[in-house]
């Protein structure tokens, strides 16, 4: 009587060195692929943000469609769009539904940027000094270049306490030159903070997303438009306006 066999009876086991080489080489490929992978998490984040913002700028397209090709006026800048925040600073406070930029972007989500780290000593709650995000805290993690220009940075809208004097810019303006105009950026961009970007790229902060007037997004470094140049009045001809 014949004896069964099983398919592969007859193969040696892995002896230890041959273990040994391929716990090497798997210990080789994911020192490779683990900084690789520690990476691609910030830039799949600034690849978000910069959908956010693009989604905004459509947003703020079929708004000047509708009101005679003029930006809002709203109480701050972060009453554009967004959510219902928890900080009345800043308008925070002010309900979705009265933010002029939600009936035509829709999901107040898109007012949220994933790297939103909220604005030292600013978007805190005072009674327990937990610190929220800028979305958390005033609804939305971006900032409209709103009523004063600074950082070489025209205004766009304009705020309701100097809007007799302050007009929220004309659509046809922004068409004279959109592709460097800056339109909105992370809120922390006219904060006034040189290191204030949340974005990373390896070791280093990104430069600061920015909505430019052609509906393109872009990292923009505000170094030269800050500190001797922070009052300098905008310029169409200069990098940015």
């Amino acid at each position: 009587m014949k004896s069964k066999t099983f398919p592969g009876a007859d193969r040696h086991a892995f002896t230890l060195i041959e273990l040994l080489v391929v716990l090497a080489v798997i210990g080789i490929l994911a020192s490779v692929l683990l900084p690789a992978l520690s990476r691609a998490k910030p830039a799949a984040r600034l690849t978000a943000c910069f959908n956010n913002q693009r989604q905004q700028g459509v947003g703020i397209a079929l708004y000047l469609q509708d009101h005679e090709d003029t930006f809002p006026t709203c109480e701050t800048s972060a009453t554009v769009g967004g959510k219902t925040g928890m900080i009345a600073e800043n308008g925070g406070i002010i309900a979705a539904k009265e933010r002029p930029l939600n009936v035509y972007v829709g999901n107040t989500e898109t007012f949220c940027c994933p790297s939103d780290a909220g604005e030292d000593g600013r978007s805190v709650i005072r009674e327990s000094g937990r610190k929220l995000s800028c979305f958390d805290a005033w609804g939305t993690s971006y900032s409209v270049a709103a009523a004063y220009d600074i950082y070489r940075v025209k205004h766009v809208i304009s705020y309701t306490s100097v809007s007799s004097r302050i007009h929220p810019m004309k659509g046809s303006e922004v068409a004279v030159s959109p592709a460097n105009k800056i339109i909105q950026g992370d809120w922390c961009w006219c904060s006034g903070l040189d290191d204030s970007s949340w974005h990373w790229v390896g070791s280093k902060k990104y430069k600061y997303p920015m909505l430019l007037g052609d509906g393109h997004c872009g990292g923009i470094d505000l170094t030269e438009g800050k500190g001797s140049g922070s009052h300098i009045p905008p310029d169409r001809a200069w990098k940015w306006w």
